[in-house]
């Protein structure tokens, strides 16, 4: 399980889950790729689908978290 906290220009972080259990290395230089758009894009993880502007991204962490830790069905914006 994957917690990934995008960090926005004026804007607080959105928070997401993705039960994806491929190698992490493999995961975060895939995840890196989204840094690189210039256009706005789609990003697909278990807990929904966000749209996002590259350009306005600041930082993104993933973690690995516990099943127990993933809220179901849920995408918070900070709050």
């Amino acid at each position: 399980m994957r917690r990934i906290v995008i960090y926005q220009e004026n804007t607080e972080p959105i928070i997401l889950f993705d039960k994806d259990f491929s190698d992490f290395s493999n995961y975060i230089l895939e995840f890196s790729e989204i840094m690189k758009y210039k256009e706005v894009i789609t990003l697909e993880v278990s807990s929904g689908t966000v749209i996002l502007k590259p350009s306005k991204i600041s930082s993104i962490s993933i973690s690995e978290v516990k099943d127990e830790e993933f809220p179901i069905d849920i995408i918070t914006d900070g709050e």
